[in-house]
C-alpha cells in the first residue's frame, strides 16, 4: 500500500507532539501557517503539528468550539496549500465538512463555525462539480447556512454572507422545476454589496472583476483586477492573498483575450 507524503509526516508528527502541546500553541502555530511557504507552497511541519494538537484535542472534547474550528481551518489549509492530488484535497474538504456538521448543531450562533462549515461545503462541492452537487442537494443545505450566517452576522469576514451568497447565484447552474432560485442580477448586486463595505479586501475586488468580466463590462473588470494586484498581501492572510493575485492574473489574461 502507498502512502502520500503528507499523512507519512502527519503519521510521524503524531508520535512526537507532547501532551504537553496546549490548543494555544496550536493556535500559534497556526497563525504563522505562511511562515516558510514557497509561492503558493505551504511549510507542512509546523502545520501538521497543528492539526496533531487540534485533533487530539476534539477528541478529547476539550474547548470543542475552538478545538474544533481549528481543526476545520488547519484541514481546510493544508488542502489548499499542501496537498496536490485531487482525492486528497477532497478527503479533507470532506472531514471539514462532517466537523462543521457537528458544530454548527452545538454552536448555532457562531459566525466563525459557521462560515467554516459553508466554506468546507462549497470547496468540496468544486472537487465533485456543482451539477452533482446541486442535484445531491448540497448546495441547497450551503444556501441555508450562507443565510443563517448573514443573519447572526452579516459583516463577519469581511461581509462573506453576502460574497458568498452573491456566488453561489452567479454560479449554481439554474434547473428548471428543480433548482429555481439562482439568479445572475441578484448575484451581482450581493458581491457588489459585499465590496461596498469591504472594498480594501483581495477576495471581495476578484470576485467583483469576475462579475463584471461575466456580465461583458471588460474595462471596468479590469480596473478591479488591477485593485486586486495592488493591493498588498496581508502578512496574516499570506498565501490567501497571494492565491486571489495568482487567479487575477489569469482572469487578466482572459479578458486581454
Amino acid at each position: 500500500m502507498k502512502y502520500s507524503f503528507s499523512l507519512l509526516l502527519f503519521l510521524s508528527l503524531c508520535a512526537f507532539v507532547p501532551e504537553s502541546e496546549t490548543l494555544t500553541d496550536g493556535i500559534e502555530l497556526y497563525d504563522n501557517r505562511a511562515e516558510g511557504a514557497v509561492g503558493l507552497k505551504a511549510n507542512p511541519e509546523n502545520l501538521f503539528k497543528a492539526l496533531t494538537i487540534f485533533q487530539n484535542a476534539f477528541n478529547r472534547k476539550e474547548d470543542l468550539e475552538i478545538s474544533g474550528l481549528y481543526l476545520m481551518r488547519t484541514q481546510e489549509y493544508i488542502a489548499r496549500f499542501i496537498e496536490t492530488e485531487t482525492e486528497k484535497k477532497k478527503q479533507r474538504f470532506e472531514a471539514e465538512r462532517k466537523i462543521g456538521e457537528q458544530l454548527v448543531k452545538l454552536y448555532p450562533n457562531s459566525a466563525p463555525v459557521r462560515f467554516a462549515y459553508i466554506s468546507a461545503i462549497g470547496l468540496w462541492a468544486e472537487q465533485v462539480g456543482a451539477m452533482k452537487s446541486a442535484k445531491d442537494g448540497v448546495l441547497g443545505k450551503m444556501k441555508e447556512q450562507v443565510e443563517a450566517l448573514i443573519k447572526i452576522d452579516s459583516m463577519y469576514n469581511n461581509a462573506a454572507g453576502y460574497k458568498v451568497m452573491g456566488l453561489m447565484n452567479l454560479k449554481t447552474p439554474y434547473i428548471p422545476f428543480f433548482l429555481t432560485w439562482p439568479s445572475d442580477k441578484e448575484g451581482k448586486r450581493l458581491v457588489e454589496k459585499a465590496l461596498k463595505y469591504f472594498p480594501k479586501d483581495h477576495g471581495n475586488n476578484y470576485y467583483y472583476a469576475e462579475v463584471l468580466e461575466k456580465f461583458g463590462l471588460k474595462d471596468r473588470a479590469k480596473l478591479y483586477v488591477n485593485v486586486v494586484l495592488a493591493l498588498p498581501c496581508r502578512k496574516e492572510l499570506l498565501l490567501e492573498d497571494r492565491k486571489f493575485q495568482e487567479d487575477a492574473k489569469q482572469l487578466l489574461a482572459a479578458i486581454n483575450k
